[in-house]
């Protein structure tokens, strides 16, 4: 019985970091949304981390991912400390980008991130997991969506078909355990 006991605590305990989480990512997109100048900017451009001056850097004349820029950055900072980080891979065909948005707590460690893929074909879709992590950096949750580009769920053989190669991509992008740890974090100090 004492162990069943525990058992409901660890799951409530659970339930609220994760409505916690909740509320932190709501308020940190409500603050990058209302907020614009406070972000900042980088981007991976042949294997260094380089300060963007403007929000089209990383493009070239036709609106495509240049193809020296490997990976780009939009950070906010609220009260000194990087809050909410987006953080995106171009295609190697240059026409659509993988997403990584993180959300971190005040003391700078990883409290949610969320992966985004968009394919262009119907049966690619749209692939989201959003996972919620603990101060410690255990995952509390983690969802997985597949819908196609009518926001409908993708029937179980797309997804069988294609679940290798998208957990291979997700798993490439740096969910960074606390933001001190990311290469490009001194560049969003300046």
């Amino acid at each position: 019985m004492l162990a069943l006991v525990g058992i409901a605590a660890i799951v409530v305990g659970q339930a609220n970091e994760i409505t916690a989480i909740d509320a932190l990512v709501e308020s940190a997109n409500k603050f990058s949304e209302s907020n614009p100048k406070a972000k900042k900017m980088v981007m991976l451009q042949q294997g260094q981390w380089v300060k963007m001056l403007k929000d089209s850097d990383h493009l070239d004349g036709d609106q495509m991912a240049r193809e020296d820029v490997e990976a780009v950055v939009f950070a906010w900072a609220r009260g000194g400390r990087t809050e909410l980080v987006n953080f995106s891979y171009p295609s190697q065909s240059g026409d659509s980008f993988v997403y990584l948005t993180t959300i971190y707590r005040a003391d700078r460690s990883l409290a949610f991130a969320e992966y985004h893929y968009s394919g262009f074909s119907p049966m690619e879709g749209r692939v989201t997991r959003k996972n919620y992590y603990s101060p410690d950096g255990g995952v509390l949750k983690s969802t997985t969506s597949w819908t196609d580009l009518d926001g409908k769920k993708l029937p179980a053989t797309v997804i069988r078909e294609n679940s290798s190669w998208i957990a291979e991509l997700f798993f490439g992008m740096p969910a960074y355990p606390n933001i001190r740890m990311a290469p490009y974090v001194d560049l969003l100090a300046q």
